[in-house]
């Protein structure tokens, strides 16, 4: 089962290593939060050659993140535990900065002339 979800990226962890009986593993971790009304924090898991995405999407700590990923539960001694491992990684905040999506602030000294606005308020025959 595939998932998709967006988010800000809130911690990067670090690499953690190992050996099990199909040899040597990697592990990353990294955890974003989504803009939701009630946001949630989430902790993904980069797994050996998927470690690379966190450094090929130029990926930091604050950037937009779509994480695209499996969800897969195992049982062990009578406990239930959760993966949540992600499989790609899709920094937003790179890209829309690569097309020039980003919208740039306002120049301070633009003027505004409030006697065009009052005037045209005045025009205006609605009672509010």
């Amino acid at each position: 089962m595939s998932f998709e979800i967006k988010g800000k990226v809130l911690k990067i962890l670090d690499e953690q290593t190992g050996a099990s009986k199909n040899g040597e593993w990697k592990r990353k971790d990294f955890v974003i939060e989504t803009a939701e009304a009630y946001p949630k924090k989430i902790c993904f898991s980069l797994w050996n050659d998927k470690i690379k995405q966190l450094e090929t999407e130029a990926v930091e700590i604050g950037d937009e993140v779509r994480v695209m990923f499996n969800v897969a539960s195992r049982e062990y001694n009578g406990k239930w535990y959760n993966d949540i491992t992600a499989y790609q990684i899709d920094n937003i905040t790179r890209k829309e900065q690569e097309k020039g999506g980003i919208i740039s602030p306002q120049p301070e000294n633009e003027i505004i002339n409030f006697d065009i606005l009052a005037s045209e308020e005045q025009d205006d025959d609605l009672p509010f």
